[in-house]
């Protein structure tokens, strides 16, 4: 939406003109004589100078509205200490691929949704997520670019009913 300039009106106000005064009236009998001195020239009155102006006030507006700030990505885990009185555990997941565009973690924990929890990348291309667990096993994948890749980093994996491999993470309890 382009902003309106506000319209400034200019007005200037003058001064009357003077009349000049009467020039010297010269008969025919009393030409001036090429001996006299000619006749001082006559100037013209002096105009006061104009005033300047100054630009009317903008009318009154309400103020316009804030912009939106930018918004910001939704946590992808919570931080262990809120849940001191939890079983959960703080679980972190990372993939390298400095190539890629997005990556997401997909698993039991969320359900098998490909979109549900993304992958923040760092500056030398890990791509990592935490996620609070409660203790036991879960099988999992990752989306990257829109493909399913298996995690070239677990140490277990179970075959999953499309042909493929689904990587097992194992997340323990802590004896109190």
């Amino acid at each position: 939406m382009k902003k309106k300039e506000p319209v400034v009106k200019k007005t200037t106000v003058r001064q009357p003109a003077t009349p000049p005064p009467p020039a010297p009236v010269v008969s025919a009998s009393k030409a001036p004589s090429r001996t006299s001195p000619p006749p001082a020239p006559v100037k013209a009155p002096k105009l006061a100078p104009a005033r300047k102006t100054t630009p009317a006030p903008a009318p009154a507006r309400a103020a316009a509205p804030a912009p939106a700030p930018a918004p910001t990505p939704a946590p992808t885990a919570l931080i262990k200490e809120h849940f001191t009185d939890s079983e959960l555990r703080s679980v972190s997941f990372a993939y390298f691929n400095p190539a890629a565009g997005e990556v997401f973690v997909v698993g039991a924990f969320n359900d098998w949704e490909p979109r549900a929890t993304p992958m923040s990348k760092k500056l030398d291309g890990q791509w990592t997520a935490n996620i609070l667990l409660k203790p036991g096993q879960y099988e999992y994948r990752f989306v990257v670019d829109g493909a399913w890749q298996d995690d070239p980093m677990s140490g277990r994996y179970v075959s999953n009913p499309f042909g493929g491999l689904n990587a097992v993470l194992e997340v323990l309890a802590i004896d109190a």
